[in-house]
């Protein structure tokens, strides 16, 4: 990801909120960390050369970053093209009449669906699991919930899919997508993969 360093020159006078949000200490570094407030700070200038300046006119704190400090800029559809926000790599604190700057706390990426799934049978492969194919829409009316179960052993698992099957003569290995499947941990068998049957 980079600045659109054009589009942030472009919106000197207009507001941005700032993200993460401004940190507030009394008094200065070291003071009780008071209420975070997420409130309007000006673009008063910015230029390639010298980056871009921010001015929190409620306080009169102001702030020069540099380019490598920004993330992104994106406006504010939702109150107006005078209104922005700027994600940055540092967090601003604030306190007394001081500011300062350290690094934005790293937030790790959210997790997902798949990738849960996967840590949840991850550690059922090579062992027996119950499988339980699931009716859906009016089937689950006319015919209940679970259209038929069976014991199967499961053979390999990824985020996106689990190869499931049976052993020796006559077995049989199927992948199944992670998208049509639901986890259930617990059970006789510790893990029941309910698979969504049309």
């Amino acid at each position: 990801m980079f600045v659109n360093i054009d589009q942030i020159i472009k919106n000197v006078g207009k507001c941005v909120r700032l993200r993460p949000i401004p940190r507030r200490f009394d008094g200065g570094p070291g003071g009780t960390e008071l209420e975070a407030l997420d409130r309007d700070w000006r673009i008063t200038r910015a230029s390639r050369k010298d980056g871009v300046t921010l001015e929190l006119d409620a306080t009169g704190h102001g702030v020069t970053l540099n380019w490598d400090n920004i993330l992104e800029f994106n406006t504010d559809s939702v109150r107006g093209e005078q209104y922005g926000f700027l994600s940055l790599k540092m967090q601003i604190h604030l306190g007394g009449s001081k500011l300062w700057l350290e690094p934005a706390p790293i937030v790790p990426p959210r997790e997902t669906d798949g990738q849960r799934k996967y840590r949840a049978v991850a550690p059922f492969k090579g062992k027996l699991v119950k499988l339980s194919q699931m009716n859906t829409g009016r089937n689950v009316i006319l015919l209940g919930p679970v259209l038929a179960s069976s014991i199967v052993e499961v053979f390999d698992c990824n985020e996106f899919s689990v190869t499931v099957g049976k052993s020796g003569d006559g077995g049989f290995k199927r992948p199944i997508s992670l998208d049509n499947v639901a986890v259930i941990v617990g059970g006789d068998y510790g893990l029941e993969l309910q698979e969504r049957h049309g």
